[in-house]
C-alpha cells in the first residue's frame, strides 16, 4: 500500500470516480511510481486532475505498467530494438537495461510504458532474426 493513512483524503465525486488530495509530495511521487494500483481485484487508474477541468473530462483509460519481454533473440537485446517494440505497446517511460558494468544480468528486458486499457494486452509479438529470413515469438509478461 501506500503506507499513509494521515495525509490523504478521499472524496467521492461521481460514480465509481473518487478524488484523492495528498498532502505529502513524496506520497504523490511514491503512488505515481508504484502504480498501477488494485483495489479489492479492481484496477485503479490514478489520474492527475487539473483547475478548471471539468470531472467528466479526464480520461481515466492509460495506465502505467513494466512488461517483461521474453524469448528475444540476444543479438536484439539492445535499447534501440526493444524500444522499437515498445513503442507499439505505448507510450514508453523507461526502457530498462538487464546488462550492468557490462555483464548481462537477466535474460529478458523489462519496459515501463503507458498502456492504453481499453484495448487488449499483447501477449507477445514476431521479431525478425538479424539475418530477416526468420521470425521469433517474444512473449509478454505484465507486472504489476
Amino acid at each position: 500500500g501506500w503506507g499513509v493513512h494521515e495525509g490523504v483524503s478521499i472524496s467521492e465525486v461521481g460514480r465509481n470516480m473518487f478524488l484523492f488530495h495528498f498532502s505529502d509530495e513524496e506520497v504523490v511521487y511514491r503512488t505515481k511510481r508504484d502504480a498501477p494500483w488494485n483495489v479489492m481485484g479492481y484496477l485503479l487508474s490514478l489520474q492527475p486532475w487539473y483547475q478548471d477541468r471539468p470531472m467528466d473530462r479526464v480520461s481515466f483509460n492509460r495506465i502505467p505498467f513494466w512488461v517483461q519481454l521474453h524469448g528475444l533473440p540476444l543479438e536484439r537485446f539492445n535499447f534501440q530494438f526493444v524500444a522499437k517494440i515498445g513503442k507499439r505497446l505505448g507510450h514508453i517511460l523507461i526502457v530498462e537495461n538487464p546488462y550492468v558494468q557490462g555483464r548481462l544480468l537477466r535474460s529478458f528486458y523489462r519496459i515501463r510504458f503507458i498502456m492504453n486499457i481499453s484495448k487488449p494486452f499483447p501477449t507477445g509479438c514476431l521479431v525478425p532474426t538479424v539475418n530477416q529470413k526468420d521470425h521469433v515469438w517474444v512473449s509478454f509478461k505484465y507486472e504489476k
